[in-house]
């Protein structure tokens, strides 16, 4: 149930992605790049706080929708929607990569991604289950959407209004 319900709230990252792609790639100017995250910003904390919301009533609908015999995956469910936080507050953000010709930024992040989900599910499925493989699932976002922005500020700079990429700083896997 909490997978479920989960992945129905990823819809919205899904729908956000395909909406912001066309203008984030269109965008060209440290102008329009900063105009862009700041309306991205305003945005997420929206989505972030209607999120919010379904964690305070995530208990009361999951067990009134879905009986007693699920309650057991409300714990799951409220691990599970910070990642759908991470995604929501990050993907529009994140597609400045595909403008500022930085997608292998993205793929890098995602590389990260899926070694903490894996490294980290090796440790914690065994001993908390569902619990735990939300919680690898959230150390990976996290990871993921951290690295891809820090990079991406660091190889992007905007000095006297133009964005030069940075080659100094180096992506997981290449030398």
């Amino acid at each position: 149930v909490a997978v479920t319900l989960a992945t129905r709230l990823d819809v919205l990252t899904q729908s956000l992605f395909t909406v912001m792609m066309p203008r984030a790639s269109r965008l060209t100017q440290p102008a329009e790049l900063r105009s862009y995250t700041q309306r991205v910003a305003r945005g997420s904390m929206f989505l972030g706080a209607a999120l919010l919301a379904a964690a305070l009533v995530a208990q009361p609908f999951i067990l009134l929708f879905y009986g007693d015999h699920y309650a057991a995956s409300v714990p799951v469910f409220l691990v599970l929607l910070p990642v759908v936080l991470i995604d929501l507050v990050t993907t529009s953000a994140m597609l400045v990569t595909f403008s500022t010709n930085q997608a292998r930024l993205m793929a890098a992040g995602e590389w990260l991604r899926a070694t903490t989900v894996l490294g980290i599910a090796a440790a914690l499925v065994g001993p908390f289950g569902g619990v735990g493989a939300a919680l690898a699932r959230l150390a990976s976002r996290f990871v993921g959407a951290a690295f891809t922005l820090w990079a991406l500020n660091r190889r992007v700079l905007v000095s006297g209004g133009h964005e030069r990429p940075r080659e100094d700083v180096p992506l997981p896997g290449t030398d």
